[in-house]
């Protein structure tokens, strides 16, 4: 039997990635007091992704549809703004899809898991 590193681990990685990319750009699009406010939200949830916590990344879900949103309504209106609205867009449209994908995975992979310690559990008896 090999060891595999679990897809899960990669979407973890590819959404931590993301995630402080998306802080830095943000932070240095908008500026020092007003940034500190829009990535207030996000900040908070950097612990909870570095530990690979489920529910945190369920929250993040929903949090960074008000970002993709938010972003590609700025890179519209806004024409001098347009190609740094829209690359920050794509980067937390990207940061979405990684933690959905990490959400999903990790609840599959836990189940299939504890599925086969309750098989084994079984076959001891």
């Amino acid at each position: 039997m090999t060891s595999t590193t679990p897809l899960s681990v990669y979407a973890r990685y590819a959404s931590i990635t993301t995630h402080v990319l998306l802080l830095a750009g943000l932070l240095l699009w908008i500026g020092w007091p007003m940034g500190l406010l829009v990535i207030a939200p996000m900040l908070a949830m950097l612990p909870g992704l570095a530990t690979g916590r489920r529910r945190v990344y369920e929250i993040a879900s929903l949090v960074l549809v008000f970002y993709v949103s938010g972003l590609l309504a700025e890179a519209y209106a806004i024409h001098s703004r347009h190609l740094i609205g829209l690359g920050l867009s794509v980067l937390a449209a990207l940061e979405f899809v990684s933690v959905l994908l990490f959400a999903r995975l990790s609840g599959r992979e836990r189940a299939a898991s504890a599925a086969q310690k309750a098989q084994s559990g079984a076959a001891a008896h």
